[in-house]
């Protein structure tokens, strides 16, 4: 028959073992940059972006974040690399890294993919724009 203590053993550790619950990092409320909010974000967590223009490179959106746009539509949320370098890259991330209603424009590189470079992954982009992006090869996207 167990004994309490291994009762509450059993217990904490039950603890221990559940998933954390999902959260949503704001963007610039609780973080602010997108950058930064990746760093506190778990797979299942939401980094959620207010409308605005934001300007930042080599974004790389963890394993199984959703990365969303808070605008009504994509033009309302803009990530500019402003001509300075790429934007966004996904490297080894599976269909559960969704990236979602924003725009993404204006980054330049001299090789591929100036906005967006793509390598081994199943990302989901939805309803996302992608312009103004530029290099040799691929200057929205090199996937």
């Amino acid at each position: 028959m167990p004994t309490t203590r291994t009762l509450a053993l059993a217990v904490a550790l039950l603890g221990l073992a559940a998933p954390a619950p999902a959260t949503t990092v704001h963007v610039p409320a609780d973080q602010p940059l997108i950058s930064r909010a990746f760093n506190y974000a778990d797979p299942g967590d939401t980094v959620l972006v207010a409308p605005g223009v934001y300007h930042e490179l080599s974004l790389s959106p963890p394993e199984g974040v959703l990365l969303r746009g808070a605008g009504v539509s994509p033009e309302d949320v803009v990530i500019d690399g402003q001509g300075v370098h790429r934007v966004m890259i996904l490297g080894g991330v599976g269909e559960d890294t969704v990236v979602e209603n924003l725009t993404i424009r204006g980054g330049e590189v001299s090789d591929v993919g100036g906005n967006l470079y793509v390598l081994s992954s199943r990302a989901v982009f939805r309803d996302c724009v992608i312009e103004n992006g530029r290099a040799p090869r691929g200057g929205g996207a090199y996937i």
